[in-house]
Parts: C-alpha cells; structure tokens; sequence
C-alpha cells in the first residue's frame, strides 16, 4: 500500500510511524516541545492534552504550563467549548 509501513505488526500510514519514532518515548527539552506543539496548531491537527503527555514522554501538568507559556506569548488562543474547541495561531 502507498503511503503506509508496518509499525509494531500493524499497516500506519507513514507519517504516524515517522511521528512515533520521533518523539514517543523520548523526553524532548522545552523548546523542541513548544515548536512541536506550535506546528501541531499551524497544521490543524487535533490533540489533547493527555496525547501529547504521552507523545512527549511528560506529564499532564507539564503540557499545560507549555501550553500557559505560548498564550502569555500571545502565539495561541484557544476557541470554543473546553470540549470540542481548539487553539489557533494569533497573527
């Protein structure tokens, strides 16, 4: 199939097996965290605070502080209801 490898016995497509390599268990500095998280924003892909602990190998209250420090940036602003919102970039 185009676009897809097997990762752990199971057809994904590429980009998750890129992504899982590249942060899943790998405790990432600060930085890299909040350029990553920024990115995840620019490319619209939705997350939870829960996935991105796991994906970043941090704890909850960690992701939140990151998440604390790009708003008092004025870099992200959330929109919505705290159950189907999202953060968008501030131009």
């Amino acid at each position: 199939m185009k676009g897809y490898c097997v990762y752990n016995g199971l057809d994904v497509p590429i980009n998750v097996a890129i992504n899982v390599a590249k942060y899943v268990g790998r405790n990432v500095g600060r930085t890299e965290r909040l350029g990553a998280i920024l990115s995840k924003i620019k490319s619209n892909i939705r997350f939870t605070i829960k996935s991105l602990s796991k994906e970043f190998a941090v704890n909850e209250k960690t992701i939140e502080r990151d998440l604390e420090i790009l708003k008092q940036q004025n870099k992200i602003i959330f929109i919505g209801s705290k159950k189907s919102g999202s953060w968008k970039i501030i131009n």
